[in-house]
């Protein structure tokens, strides 16, 4: 049985005229090195959203960014 990373760096290399990227270079080292995924985090990801309970009652308000 084919691994996803094996079927995914296969699939990028055949795509990309068998030149591998430095992002998947640099994911495939990590994998090796730490034996964990490689999660690496988008920078349009970087915002929160915090679930608060402002009355002890059980019902959560939702903030994006900043609590109010």
């Amino acid at each position: 049985m084919i691994s996803r990373r094996s079927f995914l760096k296969g699939t990028v290399a055949t795509a990309a005229g068998l030149i591998l990227s430095p992002w998947l270079v640099h994911a495939e080292r990590y994998i090796e090195g730490e034996r964990l995924p490689f999660c690496d985090p988008l920078k349009s990801h970087q915002d929160t959203i915090y679930a608060v309970n402002c009355n002890d009652d059980g019902e959560y308000q939702l903030y994006w960014g900043r609590v109010h």
